[in-house]
């Protein structure tokens, strides 16, 4: 087998000894060429149109369970549904606390609750979409709504764990959990991109 010029096709040579022209697959072409069973593809359309491709930690392919799993958990419309009722309950409880008073048990522990399942979503999301562009061409960071979301998450854990009065600071930044509904809401999205 030789190189055959720029396009970087290789001929082979058939058993017979004629010379076969390979190119490499489009994507219609490695579903056709596949077993019945799709879970060794190297990529995946959801619902929404959106391609997951890669491997995630460089190990499980979009077809391959629980990363499958994610991708289905993220393309349901329920799942952004409640990640808004979230987001709107965390503004009622961050509205209804007293800033004047320390931390009461129930405040404190519904701070721990939705740090918790903000934490849930945002690994349920870099399941599905990949971490790392080395995994994923479109992963979770490559995304700036998913990093505000990645970093409103850090924030929310360095406060919720700091023990010292100087990181306490920090929980200010909860006030832009707000923000991720934007995100999370397409004709806002839309007029926050245009402005």
């Amino acid at each position: 087998a030789g190189a055959a010029g720029a396009a970087g096709a290789a001929v082979a040579t058939e058993p017979g000894g004629q010379p076969n022209q390979l190119r490499r697959d489009s994507d219609a072409e490695q579903i056709r060429r596949a077993p019945r069973t799709a879970s060794n593809l190297p990529f995946r359309y959801g619902p929404s149109g959106r391609r997951y491709d890669g491997r995630l930690l460089l190990l499980l392919g979009p077809n391959q369970r629980p990363r499958s799993w994610a991708i289905d958990c993220i393309e349901d419309d329920w799942f952004d549904r409640l990640v808004l009722l979230l987001i709107f309950a965390n503004c009622i409880a961050m509205a209804a606390k007293d800033p004047l008073t320390i931390d009461d048990g129930w405040s404190a522990a519904l701070e721990w609750i939705f740090t918790g399942l903000f934490t849930a979503e945002m690994m349920i999301k870099m399941a599905a979409m990949g971490i790392s562009p080395l995994e994923s061409r479109r992963c979770y960071f490559s995304e700036g709504w998913n990093c505000l979301d990645g970093f409103i998450v850090l924030i929310s854990w360095a406060s919720q764990l700091s023990t010292r009065g100087s990181l306490s600071s920090l929980r200010t930044f909860r006030v832009l959990r707000p923000l991720r509904s934007i995100a999370k809401t397409l004709g806002v999205r839309l007029l926050v991109v245009a402005i």
